[in-house]
């Protein structure tokens, strides 16, 4: 067939966003579709043909044009069908314009084409290249993912957001954004959130974004509170939106925490404080792989490596030991003079009470007063002594003048007040403070609400009031030993005097 020499021009040239179908999850190459229509004389072609593309970033000037840059290698596509002058081919399909060549910069495409196609007889005729090169533009979508700058991007559908959907480098995906930092970037300036939806049957669906207000970020359950917050300032909260602690758990139910090991060493929680001065303390639920065997709740001290306390099964408690015998069990090494087990203390005045074990066997309890250590003990017979050293003692002084004041005291029989008066139980004996106290003064102690009696300082002055009797008996025993001696002088005297009398009767 006679080559065609008219006139053959290209027009209504069209790119479209897909090249061919692709099957499920095959990744989408790099052609695209182009279609054109060839006129003859102004005519439209109806012949086969064929067509060779070359790519150039500029538009060039001249028939057949020049200038620009050649983008790629060309490509030549061989029998192609035109009819009514429309004709649709697939280009780049191997690549043939390279990777980066649609960065988003224009591009024109130049055609050449023989009509009709060569048949492979005879030499091979040359192509036309045809005037002026086509500028190539995109679907709408195609476009606005051209647009975006070194990058793909979506506008949002109802044309609200611009660049809703932004893929950038490194395969980094921005929502709200078109400087991803991380292979999910959402951003806004209104709360944003991220929608799980469970849509299996009773399902539930978590919200997971921040909250522009506070500048939070929550996980929320649809229709239902925030149930976790994380605030700027590094809190966690659970249950509330405003954490008060960097951990702050608030609950209506009485299950507020837990926290659960299956280590047979124990479920440890510390608390550490690494200012001046502190140390780390943990809190252990035991298991069977501690040295204080399974069950308890012990308190460490790790610094010093030791357990300070602990709970057992049973709800003892023991201090200084692990292994508690009875509800309170205080475990301690050789104590000082001024240290004790237990001390009980006043902070509106200046007196303390204390308990301690003494390496002697002795159990001490003590009332400090002003600094002074008074001291009573029990021993291993079960009797209570008191401190009575004279290395312990000053402004000794003998006690006089007692026996007088006790025999001014007043025993009595009595119930307690606290006592029901139909009680059955024998009276109690004693005195009434009111009574001693004019006597003696210093067994007697007012707080001002109930008076008290010294009861064991009673026999002192019993002793003292009958080593002053016996004084007072001594004193009649030598005082009628003499008037025996006298009187028996007499006698003497006398039995002399009737002798003499007896010899001078006539």
């Amino acid at each position: 067939m006679p080559r065609q020499r008219a006139s053959i021009t290209l027009a209504g040239a069209l790119l479209l966003a897909a090249a061919v179908p692709v099957a499920a999850q095959t990744a989408v190459g790099p052609g695209f579709t182009y279609q054109g229509r060839l006129m003859l004389d102004g005519a439209a072609l109806n012949n086969i043909v064929d067509l060779r593309f070359t790519l150039y970033d500029g538009a060039g000037t001249g028939n057949p044009p020049t200038g620009g840059t050649q983008i790629g290698s060309a490509q030549t596509i061989a029998g192609v069908v035109v009819a009514d002058g429309l004709f649709t081919v697939t280009l780049n399909g191997g690549g043939e314009f390279g990777s980066t060549a649609f960065n988003g910069q224009a591009r024109w495409l130049e055609v050449a084409v023989r009509s009709p196609a060569w048949d492979g007889s005879g030499s091979e005729p040359p192509l036309t290249t045809l005037a002026p090169r086509q500028s190539l533009t995109a679907t709408p979508y195609a476009q606005r993912a051209l647009s975006a700058p070194n990058g793909y991007a979506l506008d949002a559908v109802d044309g609200s957001q611009p660049n809703a959907v932004y893929v950038g480098n490194g395969g980094r995906v921005g929502i709200g954004t078109t400087n991803p930092q991380q292979k999910l970037h959402l951003a806004g300036a209104t709360s944003t959130s991220v929608l799980f939806e469970d849509q299996s049957p009773g399902g539930v669906n978590y919200h997971v974004g921040f909250n522009t207000s506070d500048h939070t970020f929550r996980i929320a359950q649809t229709g239902v509170a925030d149930r976790l917050v994380f605030t700027p300032a590094g809190r966690i909260g659970m249950g509330t939106v405003a954490p008060a602690f960097h951990l702050d758990v608030v609950s209506a139910a009485n299950g507020v925490a837990r926290f659960r090991s299956s280590d047979t060493f124990g479920s440890l929680i510390s608390l550490y404080n690494d200012s001046t001065g502190g140390t780390n303390w943990s809190l252990i639920s035991t298991g069977s792989g501690h040295t204080a065997g399974a069950g308890k709740l012990v308190f460490r001290n790790v610094g010093a490596a030791s357990d300070r306390a602990a709970f057992d099964g049973a709800g003892n408690l023991g201090v200084g030991t692990t292994s508690p015998l009875s509800r309170l069990h205080l475990l301690h090494n050789s104590l000082g003079s001024t240290d004790w087990s237990v001390r009980i203390q006043n902070v509106a005045t200046a007196f303390q009470g204390g308990l301690r074990q003494t390496d002697g066997g002795f159990l001490e309890a003590t009332n400090i007063a002003n600094g002074v250590f008074n001291v009573a003990r029990l021993d291993s017979t079960g009797n209570w002594t008191s401190v009575s050293d004279r290395r312990r003692k000053r402004e000794i002084e003998p006690l006089t003048n007692v026996l007088p004041r006790a025999l001014r005291l007043a025993p009595v029989s009595f119930r307690y007040d606290i006592e029901q008066s139909d009680s059955t139980l024998p009276k109690s004996i004693g005195f009434v403070a009111q009574e001693v106290q004019p006597l003696f003064p210093s067994l007697v102690t007012d707080d001002g609400d109930t008076m008290t009696l010294n009861y064991s300082g009673l026999s002192v002055v019993a002793i003292a009031a009958l080593q002053e009797q016996q004084a007072v008996i001594a004193s009649l025993k030598e005082e009628n030993a003499d008037k025996d001696a006298r009187l028996a002088a007499l006698e003497e005297r006398l039995e002399r005097l009737e002798a003499t009398l007896a010899d001078i009767r006539p």
